[in-house]
């Protein structure tokens, strides 16, 4: 192996549709080989799309392997660098984690190139990868644990111009909500990582909770916006389809308030919909006693908005997230 801890074979730079391989060496005897796409136009920006950096989310990796297929390097301006299947070995083992180390891939970056096998991957990534990029759009759902309304997300940006061309790009790609959230609590991320080099980032959740026709042809909607919207690709955008309604909605978390957690285990009941109107202190599901032996508590929301995700598993641990509210945008635009 180089001593960078990763080599990558193929390229990114010739014109056409090529491929890479971007290979770790993961562990003793282990190498992660992560299948890199590129579609290479005309003049124009570089775009890297990545999926699955967490194994359980299967809706972006659907969408992006489509689209490597499908996108012409005749009409494409710029060029496209696709990485369906980022985190190869959690997604072997359907699950959020590598089992390799059992560290979640999102909150490794930048990474260290003689780390654990999670952290070597996100060092190549973002040695590799990010360097060519101007702009990123990474590919998530709430996975095997969590449904989200499906939506490109963005971080309440410090910098006015960077906030601006950020919120534009969440809003072009017409998904059924754009969402500013605040998660500096998280370390780690691939987002923070991107942002703090300048360079535009969204990270979108298409679901999650299992695959459907409906997610994935949002995925595929919203990612062909952004091509669009970055004027990469000819064409109109449509906004997202999504449980009949065409409808997209500026939301925003600002802060951990908006969440509540489980506060005993026990089987989980959802007795609102993602979407709908609640007000603070309103029930939003119910946890029952495993054994069927006391009453059911409530989980209420912390504040007036909107249902914005919740629990997708039957059973939930206490502490666990339980649901998310958001409530309407005001101040993203804010300079």
């Amino acid at each position: 192996m180089a001593p960078a801890g990763y080599k990558l074979t193929g390229g990114l730079s010739a014109a056409g549709r090529t491929s890479a391989d971007l290979m770790i060496e993961a562990a003793d005897d282990v190498t992660w080989l992560v299948k890199v796409h590129v579609i290479a136009g005309g003049e124009g920006p570089t775009l890297l799309l990545t999926g699955a950096l967490h194994g359980d989310e299967y809706e972006g990796p659907i969408a992006l392997t489509r689209l490597a297929r499908e996108l012409a390097p005749s009409t494409l301006r710029g060029r496209v660098i696709i990485v369906p299947v980022v985190n190869t070995s959690a997604m072997a083992a359907r699950s959020r984690c590598s089992p390799l180390d059992n560290l979640d891939l999102n909150r490794c970056f930048p990474g260290e190139a003689d780390g654990s096998p999670s952290r070597r991957l996100a060092h190549a990534i973002s040695q590799a990868l990010l360097p060519e990029a101007d702009i990123v759009i990474d590919c998530h759902s709430g996975g095997t644990a969590m449904t989200y309304i499906p939506c490109a997300m963005m971080h309440p940006l410090a910098e006015p111009a960077i906030r601006r061309r950020t919120l534009d790009l969440v809003s072009a790609m017409q998904l059924p909500a754009a969402v500013v959230i605040d998660e500096t609590d998280k370390p780690g991320m691939f987002d923070t990582l991107v942002e703090s080099q300048g360079k535009l980032f969204v990270c979108c959740e298409l679901g999650g909770g299992g695959v459907s026709p409906e997610t994935v042809a949002i995925a595929e909607q919203g990612l062909r916006n952004a091509l669009i919207h970055l004027r990469m690709i000819d064409g109109s955008p449509v906004t997202a389809l999504w449980r009949g309604r065409r409808e997209a909605r500026l939301l925003e978390v600002p802060d951990l308030g908006f969440a509540s957690a489980a506060t005993v285990a026990g089987l989980f009941e959802p007795i609102r919909e993602l979407g709908d109107i609640v007000r603070a202190g309103e029930s939003l599901a119910m946890i029952h006693p495993e054994k069927g032996d006391g009453e059911p508590i409530p989980v209420v929301s912390p504040r007036d908005g909107m249902l914005f995700v919740r629990r997708a598993t039957g059973r939930i641990e206490a502490g666990q997230r339980a649901t998310l509210v958001a409530r309407a945008c005001s101040s993203a635009r804010e300079e």
